[in-house]
């Protein structure tokens, strides 16, 4: 089963099992990504971009 979770889950399930926020969001935000692009032929290209912009941006 497949169930999609939604940030309120995560931020929920972190405090009700004390465990790492940033952690588990980090998990939860590679999910969502790579079911955006598994499919796709220039996955690795496109998430090389955005890795360039989020550094050069230093956040």
């Amino acid at each position: 089963m497949n169930v999609k979770q939604k940030k309120e889950q995560v931020l929920k399930l972190a405090r009700i099992l004390n465990a790492d926020l940033d952690e588990l969001l980090t998990f939860w935000l590679s999910d969502q990504i790579y079911e955006l692009v598994k499919n796709e032929k220039n996955a690795i290209q496109a998430l090389e971009i955005v890795k360039t912009e989020i550094t050069d941006k230093d956040i």
